[in-house]
């Protein structure tokens, strides 16, 4: 089965059993850029040092393939009950950084090309981004320069879903999240940092049921 006929499949199959009658009372879906954590890209380990004049680039990079994570989880009986669990990450270009004690950091992405597919069934695809996050505790991000500058991204997708119907109620929660030359940061104390966007351009960027 190829990749474009499965996420045809998948996303039929998350309409059918979520968002396929509008009689369900489904309470709404925050959307969830700012949280890192639920979408399977960050797991709950203790931080990492990084002192000094460190950096961490994404330089002059050309994605030009299909980059597709997909993961699911789905059941359904006689009728009366049906559940989808979907998390997959899909990223390009992507400099990603997770419970950091960073002193005196550069953290680049910078003049990068994505213009395949980047795709996540049930959880994030990311382009040319910038992911940073406290994990379990909060670690601090000091004296950072953050740039991300002349990035080229185009058809970044992601679909994503947790829900369940069961007797007549319905519950439905959908987390993707689609970001191109972007920076996220979750539970990070960023102190006397200069972070810069410019000079960017993303086309085709897409997200069912979260942010893009």
């Amino acid at each position: 089965m190829t990749q474009s006929l499965r996420r045809k499949n998948t996303v039929a199959l998350i309409a059918a059993l979520c968002g396929g009658s509008s009689l369900l009372m489904a309470p709404p879906a925050g959307a969830q850029e700012s949280v890192l954590h639920g979408l399977g890209w960050v797991t709950q380990r203790p931080g990492t040092e990084v002192k000094g004049n460190s950096a961490a680039r994404a330089t002059g990079n050309k994605a030009n393939a299909e980059v597709t994570a997909g993961g699911g989880k789905a059941t359904a009986g006689a009728g009366l009950g049906a559940s989808v669990d979907l998390i997959a990450t899909a990223q390009a270009n992507t400099v990603g950084l997770s419970a950091l004690d960073v002193n005196n950091t550069q953290l680049n992405v910078l003049q990068n090309q994505v213009t395949g597919f980047v795709t996540a069934i049930g959880g994030a695809a990311t382009a040319n981004t910038a992911l940073v996050s406290g994990g379990a505790g909060r670690r601090p991000l000091t004296d950072s320069v953050v740039n991300i500058q002349n990035n080229q991204a185009a058809r970044i997708e992601a679909h994503g879903a947790k829900a369940s119907v069961l007797l007549g109620a319905g519950s439905l929660q959908l987390p993707g999240r689609a970001t191109a030359n972007g920076l996220l940061s979750d539970e990070t104390d960023v102190r006397r940092a200069r972070i810069d966007v410019m000079n960017n351009t993303a086309e085709g960027i897409a997200s069912l049921g979260g942010a893009a």
